[in-house]
């Protein structure tokens, strides 16, 4: 659930200009960031609904009023019809899921989704384990950008950290020596025809 602000930039830029009148879901919404964001760039104020597995975040959530309806659910089992929201939005969830229920997510929010889909994660495997009281926080698997190219995403990667030159050599050669993953992101986004 790490959220980056260039990850929150791309997804903005990804989101529809005019949001008035549309729906948009927010799945594992966790501490609601994505709704917050939304709810401050857009002037238009969309429906916005969001739903989490861990409860504590949901009844946090319901407090706030970020979001027009929270819900507790899990995300393999979306409790919605098919088609029912404008923009379905999973950011930062798949990692915490083993490879075959990633891809059942994956066929959830397409199910749910009217027209566009985004999903970020992190590229490759970055362990992380259960923190918060929450045991859905444990990352499960790592992505690759060909897994997501291969199921029909179009797929935007970029650095998650912002360095000088200077750092960035150094924090390559520190990759290169201890054969560490880079820090590299993904944006998988789909547009339902």
């Amino acid at each position: 659930m790490s959220h980056n602000p260039l990850t929150t930039n791309y997804i903005m830029r990804l989101l529809p200009q005019n949001l008035e009148a549309k729906s948009i879901l927010d799945c594992a919404c966790g501490y609601g960031i994505w709704g917050f964001n939304i709810r401050i760039k857009f002037q238009e104020t969309p429906q916005l609904i969001g739903f989490d597995i861990f409860k504590p975040y949901v009844d946090k959530l319901k407090k706030l009023k970020i979001y027009d309806q929270v819900f507790h659910a899990d995300i393999l089992n979306i409790p919605f019809p098919d088609n029912s929201f404008d923009v379905v939005l999973a950011a930062e969830v798949i990692e915490h899921l083993n490879k075959k229920d990633g891809y059942q997510m994956m066929q959830e929010v397409e199910r749910v989704a009217k027209d566009l889909i985004i999903i970020t994660t992190p590229e490759g495997w970055h362990k992380q384990g259960s923190y918060d009281k929450n045991k859905y926080q444990m990352h499960r698997s790592g992505w690759k950008v060909k897994e997501f190219e291969n199921e029909g995403y179009k797929v935007i990667t970029y650095d998650k950290q912002e360095l000088t030159r200077l750092l960035k050599f150094i924090e390559k050669i520190r990759r290169f020596i201890f054969r560490l993953d880079k820090n590299k992101g993904i944006i998988a986004f789909k547009k339902k025809l």
